[in-house]
């Protein structure tokens, strides 16, 4: 696969996850989860995380040294009152805006790799 078509899956994959966790902080009713089998990355590039862009950024495999365990155990807690629930507004905040930066240097990496060269 080429540099570009990689760029702009990641993109794609990357857009998705930041859909599910807006889905997961903003809908109560929401069923999905933050394990790894409702992650798009993770349904893609699986538990060696081998092409991940995640794992490129923090140079971590499992999303260690990312917001993602105080998110998801910030999950588990959500239903325990309103602290419970605004610690995992918090958190949902934390990996949202987390995976908005992952997806903005990705979306600027292509714009340099698609840039037309002697320009």
């Amino acid at each position: 696969m080429s540099t570009i078509a990689k760029l702009k899956k990641d993109i794609k994959l990357g857009k998705k996850c930041v859909a599910h966790w807006l889905r997961m902080r903003t809908d109560p009713e929401c069923k999905e989860t933050p394990q790894g089998y409702d992650c798009p990355y993770c349904c893609e590039y699986g538990s060696s995380c081998r092409g991940c862009p995640i794992r490129k950024r923090m140079g971590a495999t499992q999303c260690e040294e990312t917001p993602f365990y105080d998110a998801k155990d910030a999950w588990f807690d959500k239903g325990l009152g309103r602290k419970g629930a605004k610690v995992w507004q918090h958190a949902a905040t934390a990996e949202l805006n987390f995976l908005r930066r992952i997806v903005r240097n990705l979306q600027a990496k292509l714009r340099r790799w698609e840039k037309p060269s002697g320009k």
